[in-house]
């Protein structure tokens, strides 16, 4: 995470910085390393990560526009199980708020705390994460 901050603040022109809030494509091991870096420097244990493609649907603004050669956003799902404990969980959605690539929450929930010990608790996520299709 602190690599691609530098990257970010280093950017001569905002195609690069488009680049970088909306890849080209997918891009797997920068989205799962920034999801784990953001949950580790949070405090939190990242217990699983699924990745999970949602299918292209193009919207009624797009529909019947010239040939069909405009891109189209492209959602890479992800399914999050976390351990930790409360302040650390808000401390991740605010990163994951405020991180260069574009995501959204989707869904929370949180689990019990009696079978964790302590202040911890179990947190299931789903986070979309954008890319462009061309």
């Amino acid at each position: 995470v602190k690599t691609l901050l530098e990257q970010y603040q280093s950017l001569s022109g905002p195609k690069q910085a488009i680049v970088l809030a909306l890849p080209n494509k997918e891009e797997y091991p920068t989205l799962v390393n920034q999801v784990s870096g953001l949950a580790r420097a949070s405090g939190l244990f990242l217990e699983s990560l699924n990745l999970n493609l949602v299918p292209f649907q193009r919207g009624p603004a797009t529909q019947g526009i010239g040939s069909g050669s405009l891109p189209m956003v492209g959602i890479a799902q992800m399914t999050l199980a976390l351990r930790g404990p409360y302040q650390s969980v808000k401390s991740f959605l605010q990163a994951l708020e405020t991180n260069i690539r574009i995501m959204d929450l989707v869904s929370f929930s949180l689990g019990s705390a009696a079978s964790l010990g302590g202040d911890n608790y179990s947190y299931n996520l789903v986070v979309n994460a954008y890319y462009q299709s061309l």
